[in-house]
């Protein structure tokens, strides 16, 4: 399972529905899904019934609010049991492709010297 889907698939809770639908649209796009006009679907829908069997999802229409999608039902429980799932600190940033910078050192200047402790002591207005 491509981790930008899982990743997606995780943050459609949050999103409206408008903004859910597109970012799925272009999740699966991104994942290598086909797709396909509605006519193009209903001639070749062995096909691309077969295509979807092996994995690789399939779109059907133009519009996303109007989009069908091809998945089978493995790679399906696949995208539920990955967005069902915890998701840790590194695994996100592994998602969003963060890779650390090895051999480089950061320069960090010394701060200013700190200031003495000094116990103030508070003059008593009797004492005067």
């Amino acid at each position: 399972m491509d981790q930008k889907l899982v990743a997606v698939l995780q943050t459609v809770g949050s999103l409206s529905r408008q903004q859910a639908t597109t970012a799925l649209a272009g999740a699966f796009v991104a994942v290598g899904a086909r797709r396909h006009a509605v006519r193009a679907a209903r001639n070749g829908f062995s096909a691309i019934l077969a295509h979807a069997r092996n994995g690789t999802p399939q779109l059907i229409g133009h519009k996303p609010m109007g989009m069908t999608i091809l998945v089978s039902l493995s790679d399906l429980v696949d995208m539920v049991q990955a967005a069902a799932k915890k998701q840790s600190f590194g695994e996100a940033l592994d998602a969003e492709g963060f890779r650390p910078v090895f051999g480089k050192k950061i320069a960090v200047r010394p701060g200013l010297p700190p200031e003495p402790l000094v116990r103030r002591r508070i003059k008593e207005a009797n004492s005067e």
